[in-house]
This record gives structure tokens, C-alpha cells and sequence, in this order.
């Protein structure tokens, strides 16, 4: 998903402030709609575990797992995409996932209890804010440890599928330890990443930073989903 299309861009000088108060605006309106595609799949996820038709539906057949293949692609689209669609486009694409991650995610309401799903989400959205707010303020650049998180990312599906055959309890802790690692780090790097970039390329058309406002949400938003799975995979009490 992580582009580097934007890299193609060059950008010319502004006044200091101007480009402060374009990154600015340009971040908050990456958050927002980062929180806007969380609110919808806690929305989607609530209707579908509440309905129980609808559960039986996604659970009794294949289609669970179509729509995990439907969100893979659609992810895969989005950043092949990222630099042809338009805008409009793009957020259609992202507001979409966000449905249907709410749908594939409403089946941890079976799995955990109601009350240790919320106490795990407000942790993590503590954590995260801290993770984020690092990956803002910090003056290093984070970006040159990507490569080195990808790499864990990596290994971490390898070993995850591996363990689907091999059903090892302390592979499942030490994966789920791994994955809130992995994914602290993305939450960092990928905030100052996309800071980074508004500053850049804040002298560049509103249609660019637009595309990089998106896309950002949409790295923002795996982070904080896979951050909370793997959190609540450690602390989340099952039913």
C-alpha cells in the first residue's frame, strides 16, 4: 500500500508559515478521515453482530472469506490507482474498505467479551495518540527504518501462515508480542512520513497533497486496526 509515486514531485519554496499552516491543515484533515473510516467499520461491525441474519450470512459460507479477498484487492487497487483516480475516487475506495473490514471484524464480538473489546480499544487509542504524536513531533526521519519494519511485517505472515498448519501456542504469543512491535513502529513511521511529505510538497496543487491526505488515512487506519488485534489478542478476554 505504502506509495512512492509522490516521490516524482518536486516542490519549491514557501513562506515558513504557510507551509506549517499547509501541513497542519493538510494533517488534520488526514486524522479525520482516518477517524472517519474507523467510525464506519465499528458502525458496520455493531449492525452485523447485532443481526443475526446477517452473522449467519458471513459466517455460514464462503463469504468470509471472499470479502477478506474482496479487501486485499481493494487495497491493492487503491494504491495502483493512487496517482490515476480522482480523489473522489480514491475515498470511495477507502470509505468502502472500511465497510468491509467492519464486516469481517464483527466476528472478535463472538471471540472476546463486549466489555475487554472496549477496555482494549481505549488503550490502544491512548497508545497510538502517543505513537503518533512521536512520529509528528520527532525531527528524525523515521522513513529510513521502513525497510527494516516491512522486512519484519514480512516474516511475521510467513510465520503466521506457517502456524495456521502447525497450531503452536508459543508461536501465537510470540507473533502476537511481534505484531504489537511491528506495528508501534509503522504507527510512528508512517505519521512522520506523511508529515514529511506535506512538507515537501506543499507548494504542489491541492490535488496532490489530496491523494497523499487519503492515502495517509488509509496507512494510519491499518496501523491502529492491526495494533488493536494484536493488542487484543494479549489482553483481550475471550468468551
Amino acid at each position: 500500500m505504502r506509495n512512492d509515486d509522490f516521490d516524482n514531485y518536486r516542490s519549491g519554496s514557501l513562506d515558513y508559515d504557510e507551509i506549517n499552516r499547509i501541513v497542519a491543515q493538510k494533517m488534520t484533515g488526514c486524522i479525520l478521515w482516518m477517524v472517519v473510516g474507523l467510525l464506519v467499520s465499528g458502525i458496520t461491525g455493531f449492525f452485523v453482530l447485532t443481526n443475526v441474519e446477517i452473522m449467519r450470512l458471513v459466517l455460514g459460507s464462503n463469504l468470509y472469506y471472499v470479502l477478506i479477498l474482496l479487501e486485499l484487492g481493494l487495497v491493492f487497487m487503491f494504491s495502483m490507482m493512487l496517482m490515476r483516480a480522482s480523489v473522489g475516487a480514491l475515498r470511495g475506495m477507502f470509505l468502502l474498505y472500511a465497510v468491509l473490514n467492519g464486516v469481517t471484524l464483527s466476528v472478535i464480538g463472538i471471540v472476546y467479551t463486549g466489555e475487554s473489546i472496549i477496555y482494549v480499544f481505549l488503550g490502544t487509542v491512548v497508545y497510538y495518540v502517543c505513537l503518533a504524536a512521536y512520529g509528528y513531533l520527532t525531527r528524525d526521519n523515521l522513513g529510513r527504518y521502513l525497510p527494516y519494519v516491512m522486512g519484519g511485517l514480512i516474516a511475521l505472515i510467513v510465520v503466521s501462515v506457517i502456524n495456521i498448519f502447525l497450531k503452536n501456542d508459543m508461536f501465537y504469543w510470540i507473533m502476537s508480542y511481534a505484531g504489537v512491535i511491528i506495528f508501534s513502529a509503522f504507527t510512528a513511521i508512517d505519521m512522520n512520513i506523511i508529515r514529511r511529505r506535506f512538507t515537501a510538497y506543499a507548494m504542489e496543487d491541492n490535488t496532490l497533497l489530496d491523494r497523499i491526505q487519503i492515502a495517509g488515512a488509509l496507512n494510519l487506519y491499518l496501523d491502529f486496526i492491526n495494533l488493536f488485534l494484536y493488542l487484543l489478542r494479549l489482553f483481550g478476554k475471550k468468551r
